[in-house]
């Protein structure tokens, strides 16, 4: 991503979470937290909030990790090959919010760096007959990839290294309308206070 767009992105992802906070919950989401995916193989994750809304209207997914970058010699291609050189990607992930519909939504959550870095990525609402009424109950399930690389067929590549990481926190932040009513469940997420202080947490 050049340099203008990550700066827009960060801007983009700091007046939703401004703009939402007030109204806004987080949840802890301790499933995630531990080592990062193995490359092209999805870490999956129900949670429960504990919490019902009668409306959700975005969602956001904060993850803080420390992340080795990914590696790989660039050799050309078969038509036009050169002197091997070494490429280096700072990564992040690829977070899906799966729905029943099939209709899933993702969110770009990057990149990272080899010291501890607090990334966020929205939910994109990319079809205007998505809705997130499947986490009207409050529970749900993320599948979290890596965002990789991808390369043409004639590409010559070598001593390719996929990234390797540590998540250290995992929050989801939903812009949604609670409902007063709680379940009687055991939440496998932990709501966490908000610096706005406006909401208490009914579900305990």
């Amino acid at each position: 991503m050049k340099s203008f767009e990550r700066a827009l992105m960060t801007l983009l992802l700091l007046q939703f979470a401004f703009s939402h906070e007030a109204r806004a919950d987080f949840f802890a989401i301790p499933d995630l937290v531990g080592s990062a995916p193995v490359y092209n193989v999805p870490i999956v994750v129900d949670f429960d909030l504990g919490q019902e809304f009668a409306e959700v209207r975005s969602v956001l997914l904060m993850l803080q990790a420390t992340v080795t970058p990914l590696t790989y010699q660039n050799c050309g291609t078969i038509g036009e090959p050169h002197p091997c050189e070494l490429e280096v990607v700072n990564t992040g992930f690829l977070a899906r919010l799966e729905s029943p519909n099939q209709d899933s939504t993702t969110a770009v959550i990057g990149d990272f760096r080899s010291y501890p870095l607090r990334r966020a990525g929205v939910f994109e609402r990319v079809f205007l007959e998505y809705s997130f009424d499947h986490l009207l109950d409050g529970t749900g399930t993320i599948t979290l990839f890596w965002n990789g690389v991808s390369f043409t067929d004639d590409r010559i590549i070598q001593d390719f290294h996929p990234p390797t990481g540590e998540i250290t926190d995992a929050v989801l932040i939903v812009d949604g309308t609670p409902r007063d009513t709680c379940r009687r469940s055991s939440p496998s997420a932990r709501r966490m206070p908000t610096s706005s202080g406006e909401r208490q947490n009914k579900c305990r």
